[in-house]
């Protein structure tokens, strides 16, 4: 075989591409394969999670709905002093009864919370049967029909908030908020009278 014959075999060894060309696609068409899979996973694994919080946020709802206090008849508000003449309230009860179809729930002391504001009042949060604040003097719980820390079903429990002079005074909002440990909070408001006499049913 001549030089030249030799020399054309090799410079066309080295211009064949086409070996070069099918293992490039290969490596491009695995790559794209392993981004794809990648990819799902993420969307499968962040479906997932969504998926569980859904539930989490379902069945968090259903609890609530299913351990609901709610307000029975009116607040009644008890201005300070003998009279005739009254500038302020000193106490508020207002009565709590289970909601139709509601769970068992408990008022424990250790638990509940009681958190009082009105127009001039950021809101005070106190516990049930503990301390007093600035303007909560007391926050207690007397079962009228039952006993217990559990309020079942049929039982009404009344909560009395005893509060510090000139805290709540005459044509003024207030608002009063009950927390249980478990189930939705129970608010309670209004606005008092404009001229205030010894029992309020408001």
């Amino acid at each position: 075989m001549s030089l030249a014959k030799i020399q054309g075999s090799v410079r066309s060894f080295w211009k064949d591409e086409r070996g070069i060309t099918g293992l490039e696609t290969a490596i491009i068409l695995i790559a794209f394969v392993v981004v794809a899979a990648v990819f799902a996973f993420a969307i499968l694994n962040a479906g997932l999670g969504a998926t569980s919080n859904a539930e989490d946020a379902i069945s968090t709802a259903q609890t609530e709905t299913q351990s609901t206090l709610a307000p029975r008849g009116d607040s009644i508000l008890v201005a300070r002093g003998a009279g005739p003449a009254f500038a302020d309230v000193e106490s508020v009860a207002f009565k709590l009864a289970p909601s139709p179809g509601a769970k068992a729930i408990s008022l424990a002391d250790a638990i509940t919370l009681v958190q009082y504001s009105d127009e001039s009042t950021a809101a005070e949060t106190i516990q049930l049967g503990g301390a007093a604040g600035a303007c909560i003097q007391t926050a207690t719980s007397l079962w009228l029909t039952g006993s217990g820390d559990v309020v079942d079903k049929g039982e009404i429990v009344e909560i009395t908030v005893t509060l510090a002079g000139g805290c709540l005074l005459v044509n003024e909002e207030w608002k009063i908020e009950v927390f249980p440990r478990d189930g939705a909070i129970v608010s309670v408001q209004g606005r008092t009278p404009v001229e205030l006499s010894k029992n309020m049913n408001v």
